[in-house]
């Protein structure tokens, strides 16, 4: 990936996102429902494939971690950072799914991720069992 190509994705995130009043990079593009979940992530078509804007994020911010070789095209070095980072999920501290701010996000494991989840009462399997609760279900 040269610096151009670095330049012209992180140039289409950018104009697919706005300043939301707190602080979030708030994604206005396409967005891919997680598994069913309930939770809908920024998506966009690049080199051929959907990736996940927030994994884009973090992968251009690391580029010195993690250099493209020589004459590698953007397709090519996205096919091998996201094996690189397989098994690391971009995780949102700010809670906010749709944000896409490198400032909010940061690499973390799944176990890592949902621990945090469990952590802050947050997401669609907490919402649904606390709904269970107050209806007197039992929790599954």
């Amino acid at each position: 990936m040269t610096p151009e190509q670095a330049a012209r994705l992180a140039d289409r995130i950018a104009q697919k996102s706005w300043t939301h009043p707190n602080g979030c990079q708030q994604w206005a593009g396409a967005l891919s429902q997680s598994g069913g979940r309930g939770v809908f992530y920024p998506v966009l078509w690049v080199a051929g494939r959907v990736h996940r804007v927030a994994r884009l994020v973090l992968i251009l911010e690391g580029r010195k971690a993690f250099p493209p070789l020589p004459g590698e095209g953007l397709g090519a070095y996205l096919a091998r950072a996201t094996g690189y980072y397989a098994g690391r999920e971009a995780a949102h501290t700010c809670d906010n799914a749709r944000c896409v701010d490198g400032a909010h996000l940061t690499w973390k494991s799944h176990q890592a991720n949902i621990a945090e989840q469990v952590e802050r009462r947050r997401g669609a399997r907490l919402s649904r069992l606390a709904r269970g609760a107050r209806r007197g279900k039992a929790a599954a």
